[in-house]
């Protein structure tokens, strides 16, 4: 499986305290099944200067979890870095906002507010792939105005996001197979963020799918759309 939405990076945001709690909660995804996994911590984006600060902050949490992990890499999936970006303007319009995509990647996950539908998020979106962006929409299902959205992006190169709690609840299932059968790029992440109630339950949500649907469905949801997304170097 491939996890392109996580906080496992410590001390960056709400997800892992410290770099043990990052290390515990790698080591869990690679237990259930995950390849590679994508450190993807918040950030909100006004000005230039939030980007090389937050890039700064990201290269020394990196250094410190590599350091802590010598010796025992294989334990952990292989590791990706990008961002989760607030989408409250448009974030085309900043010099550099290519460095926060996923690691030798055009694709950038961006969240949404929750409040009341904009029409210009569509037009926010649009002009990221004007820049050869790929922008992936984090956990899809949070937002009340979902249909708003599908309307307005039918023709915008973007991929869709949900969260394997998600996949838990039986009322999104026919949610998601809906976007799958309309040939949307839809992936399942964890979003996890520590090791208690916001713990990696992928396994748990890719054997659900297998049972209910068929593992040709979970192996597109779970790997084979992220791994037609990202670079193919990191998927051995």
């Amino acid at each position: 499986m491939i996890d392109l939405h996580t906080h496992f990076l410590p001390e960056m945001d709400d997800g892992a305290k410290n770099v043990d709690e990052s290390i515990l909660m790698l080591r869990e995804a690679y237990k259930q099944g995950v390849s590679v996994c994508a450190g993807t911590s918040h950030i909100v984006l006004h000005s230039e200067s939030n980007i090389e600060a937050f890039l700064k902050k990201r290269d020394n949490a990196i250094v410190s979890l590599r350091k802590k992990l010598v010796g025992s890499e294989n334990l952990v999936p292989k590791l990706i870095y990008g961002a989760e970006v607030f989408l409250d303007n448009d974030i085309s319009k900043y010099n550099g906002v290519e460095k926060l995509c996923l690691t030798g990647t055009n694709l950038l996950l961006v969240e949404f507010p929750t409040r009341e539908y904009n029409p210009e998020y569509a037009e926010w979106l649009y002009s990221l792939t004007l820049k050869g962006i790929v922008p992936v929409i984090a956990h899809f299902e949070r937002y009340s105005y979902i249909n708003e959205l599908l309307d307005d992006l039918d023709s915008v190169n973007v991929a869709y996001q949900m969260n394997a709690k998600t996949v838990m609840k039986n009322s999104w299932f026919k949610f998601i197979l809906g976007l799958y059968y309309h040939e949307k790029k839809v992936l399942i992440s964890s979003d996890m963020h520590n090791m208690g109630l916001r713990k990696t339950c992928m396994k748990k949500a890719y054997d659900k799918i297998c049972k209910y649907y068929s593992k040709e469905v979970a192996g597109d949801f779970f790997e084979n759309t992220a791994s037609q997304l990202i670079s193919t170097v990191f998927i051995k």
